[in-house]
């Protein structure tokens, strides 16, 4: 395992105690006022059209607050979380590719869902792709791709989840970019393969490869000059049975210094 040390930001806490002597301080005020004095009559009557007016521009706000919520809401931008998962073909960005869990509703996935993709999948060719957990696997060998400028961000990620399921990861071409956050490559006897090559990028605090006993190796392979992988840690393991995990760093192709357990 490699960490990179990270240096600690220094703190202070800053006193905001008001001194002691200005509880004492209270406004001043004369004992006698000259406008009430005078005319009450006319302040009283400034004071309840002073009044009537705040309390309008105070409906007014709510009002047009309530509006706002409600376009909010219409238009279809109101945070959520949920399950989504793919079901077409093509761009990771148009909306009928995907389905919303259960109904089916056609949505484009948010840094707040949580994302399946059982089957060959979604392609990704610009940036702004997110999800907050990334699942991919399924008999169907489930995958995806991101190729020269797009990203995906995700906050965790899994390929390859559960007996004999594979999940398969592409980053290929400049600018091509994965940041996984922790990812999991092989989970539950399942497999899981991250290829990153032409000037991709992979991107993963931590990354575990073959987190369980799996009749099929997981594997990362770097390859071609431009193309890197960047982690904090790396637990590389099952190297023992056959297949095994296996990591292939070729042609000019960047990984961590070593794991790696």
């Amino acid at each position: 395992m490699s960490r990179l040390a990270l240096g600690a930001r220094e703190k202070r806490v800053i006193s905001m105690a008001r001194p002691a002597h200005h509880a004492a301080i209270r406004p001043i005020r004369d004992r006698a006022d000259p406008v009430s004095a005078i005319a009450p009559t006319a302040t009283s009557a400034r004071s309840g059209r002073l009044a009537r007016h705040r309390q309008a521009a105070l409906a007014s706000a709510a009002m047009l607050s309530a509006t706002a919520i409600c376009l909010s809401i219409a238009s279809g931008t109101s945070a959520r979380a949920a399950n989504v998962e793919w079901s077409g073909t093509g761009s990771w960005f148009a909306d009928t590719n995907w389905k919303l869990l259960p109904d089916g509703t056609p949505v484009i996935p948010t840094s707040k869902d949580l994302v399946f993709v059982y089957k060959p999948g979604p392609a990704i060719d610009k940036p702004g792709a997110v999800a907050r957990e990334l699942l991919v696997t399924g008999g169907g060998d489930g995958s995806f791709v991101v190729t020269a400028g797009g990203t995906l961000t995700t906050d965790r990620a899994r390929l390859g989840v559960n007996f004999n399921n594979f999940g398969t990861a592409t980053i290929t071409g400049a600018g091509a970019t994965w940041n996984a956050g922790w990812l999991t490559l092989g989970d539950n006897d399942g497999a899981g393969i991250v290829m990153v090559s032409n000037g991709g990028k992979l991107t993963a605090r931590d990354v575990m490869i073959s987190r369980s006993n799996s009749p099929a190796g997981s594997s990362v392979t770097v390859t071609g000059k431009g193309s890197e992988w960047i982690s904090e840690n790396v637990y590389l393991g099952n190297t023992t049975s056959k297949p095994g995990s296996t990591i292939t760093v070729s042609e000019g192709g960047h990984s961590p210094p070593r794991p790696f357990l």
